[in-house]
C-alpha cells in the first residue's frame, strides 16, 4: 500500500468557483490594460523601425 504524503486531495479543491463573471469596472480595466499594452508595443516597434538607416 503506497504511503500518503502531504494533504488529502480534498484540500486542493477551491472553495469559491474559479470562473466568475467580471464586474463592469473589472471589464473596463481589462480593456484599458490591453489597449495600453498594445499601444506600448506599437510605440516600441515604431521606435525600433526609426533606428533603421534608409540607405
Amino acid at each position: 500500500m503506497p504511503r500518503q504524503f502531504g494533504h488529502s486531495r480534498q484540500s486542493f479543491i477551491p472553495k469559491r468557483p474559479v470562473h466568475r463573471k467580471l464586474s463592469i469596472e473589472e471589464s473596463n480595466m481589462n480593456k484599458m490594460a490591453f489597449f495600453l499594452g498594445g499601444f506600448l508595443v506599437l510605440t516600441i516597434m515604431i521606435g525600433l523601425l526609426a533606428t533603421i538607416s534608409p540607405v
